[in-house]
């Protein structure tokens, strides 16, 4: 569960990106990330699992992001994402952003054979 947590974080830290254009709805923008997101689904494999309101909640600043998992926080990690891969990296992981709507994103571990992702909304 632990790997999962890590992987959708770091996912979800992907999207700030590091570009110049600072348009909260641009996914290569900085500041685009910033803010509080809620996961809504999770993936692993073909399975497709609905998260309980408040389980796993993201709270991204310019350099820091912090995880809550139902209501205790997990852990506080700086990140760097990569706007050209969409890769998104903290604390020794790795894991890709793809934006679906403008206040939503899926974060994935990008592998075919062993897929974990999550879907998260942001909430503020």
């Amino acid at each position: 569960m632990k790997k999962f947590l890590t992987l959708s974080l770091l996912a979800m830290i992907a999207l700030v990106g590091c570009s110049s254009d600072d348009d909260p709805g641009n996914p290569e923008a900085s500041n685009f990330l910033i803010g509080t997101w809620e996961s809504r689904e999770s993936y692993i494999g073909d399975e497709v699992y609905d998260d309980v309101d408040g389980e796993f909640v993201y709270t991204f600043t310019e350099d820091m992001v912090s995880s809550e998992q139902n209501g205790e926080l997990v852990g506080e990690y700086e990140y760097d994402y990569d706007p050209e891969t969409t890769m998104l990296s903290f604390d020794g992981t790795s894991v890709m952003v793809d934006k679906i709507g403008d206040d939503e994103l899926i974060m994935h571990n990008g592998s075919e054979i062993d897929y974990q992702g999550q879907l998260v909304v942001r909430i503020d």
